[in-house]
């Protein structure tokens, strides 16, 4: 264990008798509590408290992530898929990760647990005490986006118009495999899962269902992917289907 300069502090857990770090004195933690409230807050003040759904992971109790899922609305992508709203926000009490929220979506199909984070919802910020910690701005900016929700849906809409044909589906396979860090172990299902669910919704093969196809893989397949590393994935394989 590396000893503490007189420069440093620790962060400590007393419940658990386990020491979460060392860090520089203008290191300045910002608690799951600062960072959680005025999302939960902020939702529960337009939707109502019981329709806010909370789930949390934790990582070797350095590492944090809890989902605040709106239960009050559904939104169609097209017939017969909802999605409806979430926010993702992550922490570290290790200094291994910026804290962040996101907002993005949560698809009812398959329960998949749909990412689709954009970047004009997300803000991250590393622990120092010389930026003033104030998640205001962010969850008003997050709490407007919200209120206009049904634009937003507007990519996603534009995906199911388009309509693939099975060597697109190959080909564009080929090129998220090629230019994203998907996992190559987790590829051979998404076409099978895509397909699936073009058969169950009735719907023609479009990007919208690969895209899914792709997402459902991040979620549940067998990965040691951390949920930060499988946001960025998923936000390629998006970027690069919205293109196709």
């Amino acid at each position: 264990m590396p000893l503490p300069s007189p420069e440093s502090q620790a962060i400590y857990a007393p419940s658990m008798q386990k020491l979460i770090n060392l860090c520089s004195t203008d290191y300045d933690l910002v608690t799951n509590q600062q960072l959680v409230e005025p999302a939960y807050d902020m939702l529960a003040g337009i939707y109502g408290e019981q329709y806010i759904e909370v789930k949390t992971r934790a990582i070797d109790d350095r590492k944090f992530y809890v989902e605040l899922v709106v239960k009050a609305r559904l939104f169609e992508v097209q017939l017969g898929d909802p999605v409806q709203i979430k926010i993702d926000i992550a922490n570290s009490y290790d200094g291994s990760l910026k804290h962040s929220y996101a907002l993005g979506w949560e698809r009812l199909v398959c329960l998949n647990g749909m990412m689709a984070f954009q970047t004009e919802y997300t803000t991250q910020r590393k622990h120092y005490a010389s930026q003033n910690f104030d998640p205001r701005p962010v969850i008003e900016m997050m709490k407007d986006q919200i209120l206009t929700v049904d634009t937003r849906l507007e990519r996603f809409k534009k995906l199911t118009e388009r309509r693939l044909l099975p060597a697109e589906v190959e080909e564009l396979t080929k090129t998220v495999l090629a230019k994203t860090k998907f996992p190559k172990k987790m590829v051979v299902d998404v076409p099978t899962v895509a397909y699936g669910e073009a058969e169950r919704l009735d719907v023609p093969m479009s990007s919208w269902l690969l895209y899914n196809g792709f997402n459902y893989q991040l979620n549940h397949g067998q990965t040691k992917l951390h949920p930060e590393q499988k946001i960025a994935i998923d936000a390629s394989v998006l970027g690069i289907l919205e293109l196709a």
